[in-house]
């Protein structure tokens, strides 16, 4: 049985303005964007009285740590999953781990030698990415279909299967990767949903096989030819 994830986007703030950041399009499109906890609050709500649980719940952005609300979303997040992280640029070390997370990522190539000291001793909870950004196709790829999407497995657990979802102003997509690709590629009915409706019958099966998935970079296919 494949998990269900989830990931929220819930700021745009970021404090790097990197070039290639693979969510410009999104921090563009909603700037100075901060999720309202009445906006969270109605989405584990509705979860519990349907009675859907995710395996984890990953929270995005911009730069998760700049959400206002982070230490209380995180708190109330646990009602509808045992495991709420984040990918980080590593700016903020302190406040990473002060929320006493199980694990989370920094990207390394957005830190400074000194705040990736500082979290030299959590080697137990962190997992680091080293992958320097890559521009985003300009022209779909040929030949990258199936995708063999390197986000629909656990990056903590290579051999767990995720069903990952991303959630954007009350709508549910197909993947997180279709919100930032949303300037190149149409969203259509098959990749999006709202979030009152049954999305876990929706996209419980995929076949990753969508014109996005030619230009993302979560796609292997992709990634290894540019």
């Amino acid at each position: 049985m494949i998990n269900l994830k989830l990931l929220i986007w819930v700021t745009s703030d970021c404090n790097l303005k990197c070039p290639l950041c693979n969510q410009n399009y999104t921090i563009i499109t909603h700037l100075n964007y901060q999720m309202s906890m009445e906006e969270l609050r109605h989405i584990i709500d509705s979860c519990k009285v349907r009675g859907i649980r995710f395996s984890n719940i990953e929270l995005i952005g911009g730069e998760p740590t700049l959400w206002k609300h982070l230490r209380d979303g995180v708190e109330a997040l646990k009602e509808i999953t045992d495991d709420v992280w984040f990918v980080t640029n590593g700016n903020d070390p302190e406040l990473v781990i002060s929320l006493g997370l199980k694990h989370w990522i920094v990207s390394t190539n957005q830190c400074t030698q000194a705040q990736l000291e500082r979290f030299a001793g959590h080697y137990d909870k962190i997992k680091y990415n080293p992958c320097a950004h890559k521009k985003v196709p300009d022209i779909p790829l040929p030949d990258s279909l199936p995708a063999i999407c390197n986000v629909s497995h656990s990056p903590f657990n290579s051999s767990i299967e995720e069903n990952g979802l991303g959630y954007l102003f009350g709508d549910v997509y197909y993947c997180n990767c279709i919100v930032a690709l949303g300037d190149m590629t149409p969203i259509t009915n098959d990749l999006i949903c709202r979030f009152e409706d049954d999305f876990v019958t929706k996209f419980a099966e995929k076949k990753f096989d969508k014109p996005a998935c030619q230009r993302c970079l979560c796609n292997d296919k992709v990634w290894t030819r540019i």
